[in-house]
């Protein structure tokens, strides 16, 4: 991430770096949010990395000034800065639910489960999967499961590609009754 820019991550990424260049040997002072003072000094090899750590929301990184401490000393009052917009990543939960399947024939006796995560369609990418991976074709912000088992979904904000997995949602097989017994009694 560059100073002079305005740069956009995903929520809860932690690979982000500031990178300083300039004269090695060089002490960076800069502010977070204009919080505490941090220095920096610069690696002679060249841009020194400053990891900003886990990241959730967004933040500015302002540069102070930059001092040299060796023979030519020559300090100089920067005032640059980078913003790093932390674009939120989209967020569902999944519930569970049932399927009624025959006990005798073992297929399913009435309408598939509707996984649905309630996000648009349009502004999102889906893909679906169960226990034995990606499941073929489903791409849709909803899925119906014919078939018990464990389901959960990667979801894609088409404008900021941030992604995320869902929770999994556990469909279970339920049969309906065999046999019904009644009695009736007098009041």
């Amino acid at each position: 991430i560059a100073f002079g820019n305005t740069e956009a991550v995903c929520e809860g990424d932690d690979y982000a770096y500031v990178v300083f260049t300039g004269t090695p040997g060089a002490v960076v002072t800069y502010t977070i949010d204009n919080g505490v003072t941090l220095e920096t000094i610069l690696l002679g090899n060249g841009p020194t990395p400053v990891p900003t750590g886990t990241l959730t929301e967004t933040i500015t990184y302002q540069m102070i000034d930059v001092r040299y401490t060796g023979n030519q000393a020559c300090p100089r009052l920067v005032t640059d800065s980078v913003t790093i917009v932390v674009n939120k990543n989209p967020e569902v939960t999944l519930e569970d639910g049932y399927i009624c399947v025959d006990p005798i024939t073992g297929l399913i006796t009435g309408n598939p489960y509707l996984l649905d995560t309630g996000l648009a369609q349009g502004s999102y990418l889906f893909e679906w999967f169960d226990a034995n991976g990606t499941i073929p074709l489903a791409s849709n912000s909803f899925y119906e499961a014919s078939v018990e088992g464990e389901y959960f979904v990667k979801i894609t904000d088409i404008v900021t590609g941030c992604s995320m997995m869902s929770n999994s949602a556990t469909v279970i097989p339920s049969a309906p009754p065999v046999a019904m017994t009644y009695t009736v009694t007098n009041y």
